[in-house]
């Protein structure tokens, strides 16, 4: 969610309308526009992060109906956004919905193989901290205001803590761990409220209404903690791996490469080695120069690595002492600019 939320972000700062001709169809970024306004409705706090703010007094549906409702609905969007394709489109259009599609795609394939709601206690916990969090740290906006927006949300914490525990069935034991020890920080913030409320000039009437709902919601906090720390303790594992099968399927959607694992990792040993190769071609006659008398291995890994790290330890020992250090920067920097205006790489200031 994170990494989708950024890819949001990126793509409200920066990507412009394409207007659409009349035969054809919806532009990409029509659709677009329309998809971050139901972002915003289905994911309030998420949108909230983001700084859109329409929805600043709710939480997202975090049950079970919610969750179905929200899979259904991403699948829908999936299917409009698909459509948008043209033949005229722009590389950077088409870059864009290609990156929408996968970001789509991979919360598709975490939700059927790897069932965050079930397994992954941030789902809910983030909400719980986030949701306040965010409107107590928000800029230009009146207290009355923001703190309105935070109690609307500390009435439905409730229902988000309830959600947690009756949907979360495993996890790992690092998660559930963190889990424990952010719960431990949302019962901080929501007790650090009221006199936030007072520094920051919330009026006397919005805090007798914070005052009413902090207890409901600090119930159902402590209740979720309870449970992540005995019964869903029991279940948490020592094994974070996700599996190969949803890791093949999750890697070009993340990474955006048309490689498989497999592949990808056969490159970067070719490239690695090739590296190391021509590290050993520049350090050898430099180790000869500088340990005439020092015997290496004649071939294979252990002679490059006693080559290279040789050089690189020797050259590593020179440098500036702290008494000139000063002079020795104005000599290179000196060096520098002598270099740049004999070769005329950079136009230098007169």
């Amino acid at each position: 969610m994170k990494r989708f939320a950024f890819l949001l972000s990126a793509w409200f700062a920066c990507a412009p309308l394409v207007a659409a001709g009349a035969d054809a169809p919806p532009s990409f970024g029509a659709v677009m526009e329309a998809y971050l306004a139901d972002y915003a409705r289905v994911n309030p706090v998420a949108a909230d992060s983001l700084g859109i703010q329409t929805y600043a007094d709710r939480l997202e549906d975090v049950s079970a109906k919610g969750h179905a409702d929200g899979i259904a609905s991403l699948k829908a969007w999936r299917t409009r956004i698909a459509a948008t394709a043209r033949p005229d489109d722009e590389p950077g259009v088409q870059a864009d919905r290609t990156a929408m599609l996968n970001s789509i795609d991979a919360q598709l394939v975490e939700d059927a193989m790897l069932a965050p709601w079930h397994t992954d206690p941030q789902v809910y916990v983030g909400l719980l901290g986030q949701g306040v969090f965010v409107q107590l740290a928000r800029e230009g906006v009146p207290a009355d205001v923001r703190f309105g927006h935070i109690i609307a949300r500390l009435r439905g914490m409730r229902a988000v803590s309830d959600a947690g525990i009756a949907n979360l069935q495993h996890t790992t034991q690092p998660a559930q761990q963190l889990a424990v020890a952010q719960l431990d920080g949302v019962l901080e913030l929501y007790d650090s409220l009221p006199q936030a409320a007072v520094q920051q000039g919330a009026s006397a009437g919005v805090r007798a209404q914070l005052a009413a709902a902090l207890p409901d919601a600090v119930a159902g906090v402590k209740a979720f903690r309870a449970f992540v720390d005995a019964p869903f303790k029991a279940h948490a594992t020592d094994d974070p791996r996700i599996g190969n099968a949803a890791y093949t399927k999750l890697f070009p959607l993340v990474t955006g490469v048309d490689l498989t694992p497999a592949e990808l990792e056969a490159r970067a040993k070719a490239r690695i080695a090739a590296t190391r190769a021509a590290m050993l071609t520049i350090a050898e006659p430099i180790y000869a120069r500088m340990f005439p008398d020092k015997p290496v291995p004649a071939t294979g890994e252990a002679r490059t690595n006693a080559v290279v790290a040789a050089v690189l330890g020797a050259y590593a020992q020179q440098h500036a002492a702290p008494a000139t250090l000063l002079d020795q920067a104005r000599a290179d920097v000196a060096e520098n600019m002598a270099f740049l205006r004999r070769t005329g790489l950079i136009a230098l200031p007169v």
